[in-house]
């Protein structure tokens, strides 16, 4: 076999299916993000809240790569709900969707550890591009030697 074709098997050894999380508390949002991220091919679990999310982790569902998370829900907590999240799950990716009241500086989002900031109404092909950047990222995290 020649090296580009071991390289090439390599790589597709190495390619992340990533796991994502919706938390959302409207139901025709989390729906519309849920249908459209799973027809990409990539496992989506949705939550209505912080709490059952929670729940979940704490139950064992597995390492979660990617959280779209609306900080500004009820009991949201707005960046301190990042914190947490990050105490959960150390190598997870966070995209906050938010409403345009945003309560929350997106820059400040970004120095608190959040990927990127979507606004709604979510642009699906925005959403498309920051899933493959960050797939991308991890897949280049992956290729680093240990």
């Amino acid at each position: 076999m020649n090296k580009y074709l071991e390289a090439l098997i390599i790589k597709s050894e190495k390619t992340i299916n990533m796991k994502i999380v919706i938390v959302e508390e409207k139901p025709l949002i989390s729906k519309m993000l849920y249908g459209f991220i799973s027809d990409l091919g990539y496992e989506v679990l949705c939550f209505n809240s912080v709490s059952d999310f929670n729940k979940s982790r704490s139950r064992g569902s597995g390492p979660v790569d990617l959280i779209f998370i609306d900080p500004e829900m009820p009991k949201g907590q707005g960046l301190g709900i990042i914190k947490e999240i990050h105490e959960l799950n150390l190598e997870a990716d966070v995209i906050i969707i938010s409403d345009g009241n945003n309560m929350i500086d997106p820059r400040q989002a970004i120095n608190n550890g959040v990927y990127s900031y979507l606004n709604k109404p979510v642009r699906l092909a925005e959403l498309e591009l920051l899933i493959t950047r960050v797939q991308e990222k991890r897949s280049r995290k992956a290729w680093q030697p240990d």
